[in-house]
Order: structure tokens, then sequence, then C-alpha cells
């Protein structure tokens, strides 16, 4: 079967883009695993499958390279905007895609007549254990694990999927997926979480790097980024209606949660090629 693809990224975090409008491609969870694979694939976090939608430009169709599903991803939607406007799917300069964590709408940024980034409305944050899901956590959804013999303090929400956000001194040289993997170990998140380790910089800047659920480590995630934003404003570190810079190893994304309730990002979307690939099950 010959694919035709699109790899796009958001701040790094690059997933592999499908057209299903004119040729529905049916998911397959070893497609999906063949086509991610960084040195027989293509190559990429994941694929994204865009689909028609009855409520929306477009559907999301979103699964993590391991071949599981993902729930929302804030980088990917942007590219499934910028997608959907340059295969002239959507003709418009806010776009509306359906993922299973509902209806997100962008705002594509431009540069001259080239669609280049977003600013979606990620939602609000969600903090009742069971809708996280999460179990046992104690006072503010916070829960402390030991690894290695050290404690790690964190925080769990929810931006259309789960997150424990955990603020330390060290980004850079913590062991990011053994911590990840306890933590998923330990049952307290029976869906799994994405893992953000954060260094505070200053009220309008964090460093992080980030462990998705499915994918493991990669360079940039965009509810990961709302998260983090999150985390440190109930924890008082920041304050709500400001625009927080999150430094990921991929590029930069901004953060506002809004008085309102909801939580903008801001980030870019960008081609990095188009092709076909033959896939034979």
């Amino acid at each position: 079967m010959k694919i035709d693809f699109t790899k796009m990224h958001g701040a790094g975090n690059d997933y592999i883009y499908i057209n299903c409008f004119e040729n529905d491609i049916p998911f397959d969870a070893d497609m999906v695993r063949h086509l991610s694979d960084r040195n027989f694939g293509i190559g990429g976090d994941g694929v994204i499958f865009v689909r028609p939608s009855e409520n929306a430009d477009t559907y999301m169709d979103m699964y993590n390279n391991d071949g599981s599903r993902g729930m929302m991803c804030g980088n990917g939607v942007r590219c499934v905007a910028k997608f959907a406007y340059d295969n002239k799917i959507a003709d418009k300069k806010t776009v509306k895609v359906e993922t299973p964590s509902g209806i997100k709408e962008i705002d594509l940024l431009f540069e001259s007549d080239e669609a280049v980034g977003g600013v979606v409305d990620m939602g609000n944050p969600i903090f009742k254990q069971a809708e996280i899901p999460a179990v046992g956590l104690m006072l503010n959804n916070s829960f402390t694990f030991n690894y290695e013999g050290l404690d790690y303090s964190g925080m769990a929400l929810s931006m259309g999927n789960p997150h424990f956000v955990v603020f330390v001194e060290d980004v850079e040289n913590i062991d990011l997926p053994g911590l990840s993997n306890h933590i998923v170990q330990s049952k307290i998140f029976p869906e799994g979480v994405n893992v953000e380790i954060v260094k505070f910089i200053s009220p309008q800047q964090y460093r992080v790097r980030v462990f998705e659920r499915g994918s493991g480590e990669t360079l940039a995630c965009g509810t990961g980024a709302c998260a983090v934003a999150v985390a440190a404003i109930t924890n008082g570190f920041s304050h709500k209606d400001t625009d927080i810079e999150i430094e990921m190893n991929g590029g930069k994304l901004i953060a506002n949660w809004k008085s309102g309730g909801s939580v903008f990002l801001s980030g870019p979307a960008t081609n990095v090629y188009c092709g076909t690939i033959n896939y034979a099950k």
C-alpha cells in the first residue's frame, strides 16, 4: 500500500500526518509503529490521521509511536490546523479540529501568506482525581515518589491527558525515563501519565523536559507546557493572565492560563517534508 504523508513538527514534537479525506487509511497499530520508527520508517513521535468530521473542519485521529491511542496533543493540533489550511480542507484562518478530548479552535499565525503556527484554546485544566485519572493523591493533587534514594514531589492534573509536574533544581541530569517508568509502575495513574520535570527560571520562564506516555522522552509537549503553567500558578510561582515561556528541548512554547478558566497555547507548526512510502504488513 502506498501512503502519502507529510512530516510536521511543533517545537520538535514530530508526527507523520496522513490525509484521509480522499483516501481513507484505516488505523493499524503495526503500521503506526513501522512509520514512526526512526531507523526503518519515516520517524516520528507518532502518526496523526487527518479525517473528516461532522462537527468541525477535521478530526485528529492520533496515535503514539508505540501504537497506542493519543487523546490530545497541543503541538499536533496546531499542525493539523496548518495541514488543513495548506491542503484546502479548511479555508479559514481559524480552524476547528475535533479530537478525542473535544473540539479545539486554532487561530493560525502567518508570516506573509504562510501559516507558521497557531494559538489554541486548550480548555480548562482538570483536577478531579477520577477524571485525570489518578488514585491516592494527597492534598492539592500532590504526591511524592522515592526514586534511587531521592524524593520527587509533584502535582497531578489533566489537560485532556494526564500529567505529573515535578519541580526540580537540576533538569539536565535527572534520569527522566527511569523516573517516569517508576511513576507509571506505581499504579497511581491507571492509564499512564506524562511526566514533566521543571526548573524555575523566573515567573515568566521555565526550563522543562518531558516524558510522554506511549512515546518516551520527546523534544516538546503542548499539553505538558500547559500543565507546567497551571502547576506553577497553582503553587504560587507565577500568575494567571500572563504569557509563560516554556523552554523544552525542541524549542519554546507560550502558555497563558486565563482568569476565565481556559489555558491558551501558542507555538510553531512546521512542515518538514512530504513524500510517499510503501507499506506492506
